[in-house]
Formats: structure tokens, sequence, C-alpha cells
């Protein structure tokens, strides 16, 4: 092969392998941009991981304390149902008791409103005249008794 000839094709030779060369160099540039865009993405995942980790940790400690509270407001609510139920009892009791004393007062009311009659009663028989006519006045003050007479319970 003549000189001229190899001359040119290793030129031409060398141009494309500067073709190449250029060629990788520009793809080497663009894989470190991505390798390091994908380090600070990675960097950033961990940073977030990290938090979220965090977070959980943080999330699954309020959740214990919740139980805790939840189990001591529980025993609260049952405590205070009881002491409810104890109430509602003296309550019941209280209003039966209530009943009996308001019964045996009215008892009273009506045996005392019966003593105040007959006392009444025996005070107009005292100041009646004593005679003939005390006996007639004596059967109508007993007709008037039974007319004064309140009802019983």
């Amino acid at each position: 092969m003549c000189p001229v000839l190899l001359c040119l094709q290793l030129e031409q030779e060398n141009e494309a392998l500067s073709d190449k060369v250029e060629e990788m160099e520009r793809a080497k540039i663009c894989a470190q941009e991505k390798l390091s865009l994908c380090t600070r993405t990675t960097e950033e995942l961990r940073a977030e991981k990290a938090q979220l980790e965090q977070l959980l940790k943080t999330a699954k400690e309020q959740q214990e304390g919740l139980r805790v509270e939840l189990r001591i407001l529980a025993e609260e609510k049952e405590e205070a149902q009881e002491n409810l139920i104890e109430v509602q009892r003296q309550l019941e009791s209280a209003s039966s008791g209530l009943e009996q004393l308001r019964q045996e007062s009215s008892r009273q009311g009506h045996a005392l409103a019966e003593v105040c009659e007959e006392k009444e009663l025996l005070v107009r028989e005292k100041a009646a005249p004593r005679g003939a006519t005390g006996s007639p006045r004596r059967g109508t003050d007993k007709a008037s008794q039974s007319s004064w007479q309140r009802p019983g319970p």
C-alpha cells in the first residue's frame, strides 16, 4: 500500500477514534451525572427513611401510652359504674323510706284529726246545758261528728 493512502487511512481511523473517544467522554460525563443524581437520591431516601423510622418509633411509644391510658380509663369507668349502681340502690332505698315516712305521716295526720274532732266534740258536750235538752243535742253532735270525720287512708 502506498504511504499516502496508508497515512490517509490512519488519519481517518484516528479521526473516527477521536470521535469515539469524545462520544465516550460525553457518555462518561452523562453516567457520572446520573451516578451523582442517584447518590443524592439515595442520601435523601436514607434521610427520609431515618425520619420515618423515628416517626414510627414515636408513634409506637404514643400508641403504648394510649393503651395504658385506655386501660386506666376502663378501670375508672368500671369503678364509676359500680359507684353509680350503689348510689342508685341508696336512692331507691331512700325513696322507699321516704314513701313509708309519708304514709306514716299521713296516718298520723288522720289520727290527729280524729283526736281533735273527738276533743272538740267533748268540749261541746261539756259546754252544753245539762238536763233534758242535753240528750237530743248529744245525738245531734254524734251525727255531726260522723259528718266531720275524714275518710281513712
